[in-house]
């Protein structure tokens, strides 16, 4: 089939954006930063700038891309909580070309390594690499900048450590800015974070006029469909070629994963486009999965339905509770297979309730978070790394999770059970397992049609729940005690080492005669609200995490037997941030050494 028109001869439509150099202030807004820069910095800065727009027809190729690409990564690092300025990032990194490969193997529209893609929550593998994928690396794009964030408190470090590395970075520090909320450059300092600047200053004009874009890219979910020429076929007026070239994360051009739900672009002329329309796995996973789709558009002029633009909601159709016409209306179709249900569906539902840490696998496979005490001082007693309880639990450095949230102790792709929290849903708990939402249903056997889960209900992910197991609903006590998927069982000795199975002590545990109270399950999980369950495995941070968190500096004094690492494990930082502020050559240390320490901590 040939290739619509519009996508080679839509520039009769816009009039082009006139390549100027912005003259560049001796004090620029970044990030919500002023930074001051000296006269030899703004020439600096100056040249980048002029370098960016010295060719007017790259200038307005890139703004026209900016249109297509940007709202995307707009939304996706506002959903992570990080400033809009750094979305010029993406056009400095790769030029908001997919694949873009450098010369040290980096990918796509944020140039991740592939390890590194990996652990900031993507997908790369033979079917589909989401480096290429302008939301999905964005967001994890966002989630790397804000990890970098917590260590500096200043995101023009921040930008540093995308380029160097959180370590790496370092050395190009300057302790008296962490923390601060304007800092002064000078010319000597690194040239990337002053590339970045200038980026900002050379589109953010052009980029602001919001033209409509000459290609516009809708987003459709795979609604778990993996057969990739099916998806082709529903959108008439869009031939192969050009739909990978708008789809080039999908590596595998007959399948896609069976688990799991991604977000495909359909590119539209700039006569249909009515708006940037958001995520819409993000919208499912924020409705506890619910399929999305559209009603075809009646056919403008000779593009028959091109776009699949919707006009009215299916009879079945439920709302979501903000939006417009234009956007993707959920319907109930399928929506039982993943949707959280109200108990009062099933009033004979058999099942027993009583609290959590009488569970068999307390302890071993998680625990409650009872508020007291710190992550890394959690970490060391519970016998896990620091790094890996923050990863398996969606965590950042320095953050601490909600008091009587459940924590992980083993990885999400090798955990045995879920205990569901509010505001997950079926489909949240299978993206953060790496496995399906069918095969939660089938394996603790709920109702094929309307499958229901509990807030505080046990899942198995591994095997299959005992046909003669009731379901479990596990509670905690309101002063944060949790443990029994046998409600006459007593509680297990928490210093024992049954089996060579790893025990710990329960952050608080009940009397030794506690018995189950409640005889009613708990309240549903509620799947008006997105999940905060990481969907890709790694940290997932939301913004009032990130900027609502303060800095504290402490002068901490050593103690017998403390080593850099235990201290700065202490205050979630680093060994190498440490040695920086106090000006240490080496990790030598003396009892009773005063060291200034910043901690990072959330409200």
């Amino acid at each position: 089939m040939k290739a619509p028109q519009f996508l080679f001869f839509a520039f009769v439509w816009l009039s082009p954006v006139l390549a100027h150099a912005a003259d560049v202030p001796r004090t620029v807004i970044f990030c919500n930063m002023e930074v001051h820069l000296s006269a030899e910095a703004q020439e600096k800065v100056q040249g980048y700038v002029n370098d960016i727009t010295q060719s007017p027809r790259y200038f307005n190729e890139m703004v026209k891309r900016a249109h297509t690409f940007l709202p995307f990564v707009e939304e996706a690092l506002k959903t992570v909580g990080v400033p809009d300025d750094l979305k010029y990032l993406c056009i400095q990194e790769s030029a908001l070309r997919p694949d873009v490969v450098s010369t040290s193997q980096a990918v796509g529209f944020w140039q991740f390594k592939e390890e590194t893609a990996r652990e900031f929550g993507l997908v790369v593998d033979d079917k589909v690499d989401e480096r290429m994928h302008i939301y999905r690396s964005s967001e994890a794009a966002g989630r790397y900048l804000l990890r970098a964030h917590r260590d500096f408190d200043n995101w023009v470090y921040a930008v540093m450590a995308y380029f160097h590395g959180f370590t790496g970075a370092i050395q190009y520090t300057d302790p008296r800015y962490y923390g601060a909320r304007s800092m002064t450059l000078d010319a000597d300092f690194h040239w990337y974070p002053l590339k970045a600047i200038a980026h900002k200053i050379a589109y953010e004009e052009a980029v602001n006029l919001r033209q409509r874009p000459l290609v516009a890219l809708i987003p459709h979910s795979t609604n778990g469909e993996t057969i990739v020429k099916n998806l082709l076929d529903s959108h008439q007026g869009v031939d192969e070629e050009t739909f990978f070239l708008y789809n080039k994360w999908i590596r595998d051009r007959r399948r896609l994963p069976k688990e799991g739900l991604f977000t495909y672009y359909v590119p539209q002329s700039a006569d249909f486009y009515t708006g940037h329309q958001e995520d819409p796995v993000k919208i499912q996973i924020a409705n506890g999965g619910v399929p999305i789709t559209f009603q075809p558009r009646e056919a403008v002029g000779t593009m028959d339905t091109f776009g699949d633009l919707p006009l009215t909601p299916s009879p079945e159709a439920t709302r979501p509770g903000t939006g417009t016409s234009q956007q993707a209306q959920p319907i109930a179709n399928m929506a039982g297979v993943f949707r959280a249900a109200d108990p009062g569906d099933l009033p004979e539902l058999p099942y027993v309730v009583f609290e959590t840490i009488y569970d068999l696998h307390y302890g071993e496979e998680f625990v409650l978070y009872n508020g007291r005490i710190g992550m890394p001082e959690l970490a060391e007693r519970l016998g896990v790394r620091l790094g890996q309880l923050l990863m398996w639990n969606g965590l950042t450095p320095g953050q601490r999770p909600a008091t009587g949230k459940i924590l992980y102790l083993t990885s999400p792709k090798k955990a045995q059970f879920h205990v569901v929290e509010p505001g997950e849903s079926i489909s949240s708990i299978a993206e953060f397992h790496r496995t399906s939402a069918n095969k939660i249903v089938r394996s603790n056997r709920l109702l094929k049609e309307q499958p229901m889960i509990y807030v505080g209900q046990k899942l198995y992910l591994r095997g299959s729940r005992p046909k003669d197991e009731k379901i479990i609903i596990l509670q905690h006590r309101e002063d944060g005690s949790m443990a029994s998927n046998q409600p006459n069982s007593e509680p297990r000795s928490q210093s024992s080492n049954e089996g060579g199975t790893r025990h710990v002590p329960p952050l608080n545990t009940p009397p030794a005669n506690t018995r189950p109270t409640s005889s009613q399950p708990s309240q549903p999980a509620n799947t008006s609200q997105l999940s905060q369950t990481n969907t890709g495995g790694a940290g997932n941070s939301n913004a009032s995490g990130s900027q609502n968190a303060s800095t504290e500096w402490i002068n901490h004094t050593v103690r017998p037997g403390e080593t850099l690492w235990q201290i700065a494990q202490k205050y979630s930082t680093r060994v190498e941030i440490i040695k920086r502020i106090n000006n240490l050559s080496s990790d030598n240390i003396q009892v009773g050494q005063v060291l200034k320490v910043m901690s990072r901590t959330a409200p």
